[in-house]
């Protein structure tokens, strides 16, 4: 009678034991699932916002190109420098 109780409590045990073990390591895979989802929606977040910044530099860079007007060409014949020292201050 004793050995088979012995019996009982061990295969008790090493079930115990291992249940113990599969809900730590099932416990560990979903935290590294969970993280590895978190790391792709990041990733992705990135991505979108370095797209954003893409677009925000070229509409900046357009803005400050000078137009047309701003840029005063030059009239032919006048030479730039003749403004410059002409006595009438």
């Amino acid at each position: 009678m004793g050995r088979a109780v012995a019996v009982g409590l061990m295969i008790s045990g090493i079930a115990l034991l291992g249940t113990v073990t599969a809900t730590l390591a099932a416990w560990f895979s979903e935290r590294v699932r969970s993280e590895e989802k978190a790391t792709h929606t990041l990733e992705s977040e990135v991505a979108l916002l370095r797209q954003d910044i893409a677009v925000l530099t070229a509409a900046l860079a357009d803005s400050n190109r000078p137009t047309d007007t701003e840029l005063q060409l030059p009239t032919p014949g006048v030479s730039p420098a003749s403004d410059i020292g002409n006595g009438s201050d």
